[in-house]
């Protein structure tokens, strides 16, 4: 008997012993998604007043030549605009930069003012075009590597078996936590590097990558040495078995080599999408992807090898994957006006670069290490409904990664364009064009939704062969699908205000949330009132949308 027939069905004689709430918590999140989005406007109205009095009062009492710019309507902006700024007059009579065009003589009217912001926001212009020239590539790619992981781990449950499909997904997401963490030093290049090259400082966009990039690996170290020596007691403590918990035991280091590489990887491409080498980080992501599907696939149905060999696997492809990143832009002179910040000087000695690192890197860091551990504290609560719970939580996680790699790609191009209009000292042009990615993300995450629950009876068979976690992940897509649009605008709206510098504040709104509404309620859902795992779908939704 083989090990595929030992384990196939582990969970076939499960009897759940939760509450099935049928569609009510499906409804309660749809009604508490649409008040929250409807609310925005009247947020931001509000928000706006606020700001606009602290201004006026703040001029008034220094007396001081502060500027403070009248606040005025945008109207749309022509095709052919040429990236330039408008001038606006400034209560000191001075002029400055300003986000919207002059003030009109005459006053338009309310529907007016909302038809034309609501215009240049939407009409297909220069800009909107650049956002989806790096969104196209940015959601393709996002695609590509949440697929292949969907895929590595399906193929890994129908070759070597549920046991060794719930290792992998457990030891994932569990070292997952700290490479989420690390992964703020490789998150900052983006933004960091984008305002250095806007600002044609190569030797600082260099010295940015060089930091960052050095932090990551010997920041991972010591993390990775905690999890091989704690994996298999993490593992029996949630409640799987011993043969799930030597699996994990075995493939951990693995994990941890993987990540590391990975990390590298995503320093180089960051680096390179933010200097416009676009395309061939996209095609280099994109081959990276596929590739590990197609290796894991003939090494586990061709060869019949374990899951450490299957690691191997990974790990060697994404060492080559780092050779050609590296030699093909040396090669071609890419980065020759780079090379001084990457190469030459010690930016460890240079404490106004490791400051602006630190500065962006550690809030990206929390908010990262928040929104991850976030999940993985969800999956403690699934475990303590049973272990079948506790695996599907972890398999679902991967199908929510699909969905919210569409709009963090959208995300990720937003912040670019943004850094980069900043960088170029164009204030209107970074604030159009995170409007325009809202509403390009909010478009394009309502389209997914659509398309995963019409695969709500195909997905979950593909996952796994086990018909207790199918019928559990059938019951949390339509959740999951809610949750990817309700958070498509914050999602978008932290990587535009991480542009600007500013991640501690999108870090402190993601923490708080976390802890005062996604955590209880999950905590409540589960252990207070043994709700299945529909509870957590829409702990999470409700923290989304808050």
């Amino acid at each position: 008997m083989s090990f595929l027939d030992k384990d196939d069905l582990a969970y076939n004689n499960y009897v759940e012993t939760t509450i099935n709430p049928g569609n009510k918590l499906f409804t309660i999140a749809l009604v508490i998604s649409v008040c929250s989005l409807m609310s925005v406007p009247i947020i931001v109205k509000l928000g706006k007043c606020i700001s606009n009095n602290r201004r006026f009062r703040k001029c008034e009492n220094t007396g001081s030549s502060q500027h403070v710019t009248i606040v005025v309507k945008a109207v749309g902006l022509s095709n052919d605009y040429d990236g330039t700024e408008t001038v606006a007059k400034t209560l000191d009579g001075s002029l400055e930069q300003s986000t919207l065009q002059p003030k009109q003589q005459q006053k338009p009217g309310f529907l007016h003012n909302t038809l034309s912001i609501i215009w240049s926001i939407v009409k297909f212009d220069r800009e909107t075009k650049r956002i989806l020239s790096l969104a196209i590539p940015f959601t393709c790619s996002a695609i590509a590597k949440t697929t292949s992981e969907l895929f590595i781990l399906a193929t890994i449950s129908h070759s070597l078996g549920n046991d060794a499909m719930v290792a992998y997904a457990m030891t994932y997401g569990l070292v997952g936590i700290t490479f989420s963490f690390m992964g703020g030093w490789h998150d900052a290049i983006t933004s960091l590097v984008s305002m250095a090259y806007g600002a044609e400082n190569y030797d600082l966009a260099g010295a940015y990558v060089q930091t960052a990039c050095l932090s990551y690996i010997l920041c991972e170290i010591p993390w990775g040495i905690m999890w091989y020596f704690t994996m298999k007691q993490i593992l029996l403590f949630i409640g799987f078995d011993v043969s799930v918990a030597i699996l994990g035991q075995d493939f951990v280091l693995m994990r941890v080599l993987i990540n590391v590489m990975i990390g590298v990887n995503q320093s180089i491409l960051n680096f390179l999408f933010a200097i416009e080498y676009k395309k061939f980080a996209n095609v280099m992501y994109s081959i990276s992807a596929i590739a590990n599907a197609v290796f894991v696939a003939i090494a586990a149905y061709q060869f019949n090898v374990n899951l450490v060999i299957l690691g191997l696997v990974l790990l060697i492809n994404a060492s080559l994957i780092f050779f050609l990143i590296v030699a093909i832009p040396l090669a071609l002179r890419w980065v020759k006006q780079f090379e001084n910040g990457l190469f030459v000087s010690c930016t460890w000695t240079d404490t106004a670069v490791m400051k602006d690192v630190f500065k962006v890197a550690l809030p990206i860091a929390f908010g990262s290490l928040c929104a991850y551990a976030e999940w993985e504290i969800l999956t403690f609560f699934a475990a303590s409904l049973g272990p079948a719970e506790a695996a599907a939580w972890a398999v679902m996680g991967f199908v929510w990664d699909v969905f919210e790699s569409t709009t963090e790609a959208i995300g990720e191009s937003s912040e670019l364009r943004v850094a980069y209009h900043l960088g170029k000292g164009r204030p209107a042009m970074a604030k159009l064009a995170a409007y325009k990615s809202i509403i390009l993300g909010a478009v394009v995450s309502i389209f997914m939704a659509i398309i995963f629950i019409s695969l709500i009876e195909i997905l979950p068979a593909l996952m796994t062969r086990d018909a207790t976690m199918q019928t559990m992940l059938e019951e949390i897509i339509p959740l999951v699908a809610l949750g990817n649009v309700a958070m498509s605008m914050g999602m978008i709206c932290w990587h535009v205000i991480g542009a600007q510098g500013r991640y501690h504040l999108s870090t402190s709104v993601a923490i708080v949330i976390s802890f005062v509404v996604t955590i209880p309620l999950g905590a409540i859902m589960t252990i207070g009132l043994n709700i299945n795992l529909q509870g957590l779908a829409f702990s999470a939704v409700t923290g989304y949308t808050a």
